[in-house]
């Protein structure tokens, strides 16, 4: 059941909502909705939707979403041309903006940053999926 899907989603301010449309429908189409639960569909559409906000808010990059399901897994990844790697801010208890990365951190079973030579990164996180 492997399916590899991406998606080039601009420097629209609407990214954030478009990714988590597409990936839902994405995950839905697949059959994954019921292996991940609720709790977790819900997760990993908010992360997804966190990582593209981070492009747009942070970087003057556009973003492209890829989303890869395997057998036990679901691994989402956003691409960006911006060399700088992101690193997650502690909470300050004022702002509302800057926890996306602890909501991944918080969330994923496993997520990272990556360099992409010779321009941008990756970021991406894993959910295991139920039986």
């Amino acid at each position: 059941m492997d399916v590899a899907r991406t998606i080039e989603l601009g420097r629209e301010v609407t990214a954030g909502r478009v990714a988590r449309r597409w990936l839902e429908s994405q995950l839905d189409a697949a059959g994954v909705r019921q292996r991940l639960g609720d709790d977790r569909f819900e997760a990993v559409s908010l992360m997804a939707s966190e990582l593209v906000t981070n492009v747009i808010v942070h970087t003057t990059s556009e973003a492209v979403l890829h989303l890869s399901i395997a057998r036990t897994r679901v691994t989402v990844s956003v691409h960006d041309d911006d060399a700088v790697l992101p690193e997650p801010r502690p909470a300050d208890g004022e702002s509302t903006s800057g926890r996306g990365l602890l909501i991944v951190a918080g969330l994923a079973h496993r997520w990272g940053v990556e360099p992409m030579p010779p321009h941008g990164k990756r970021v991406w996180f894993t959910v295991l999926l139920g039986r």
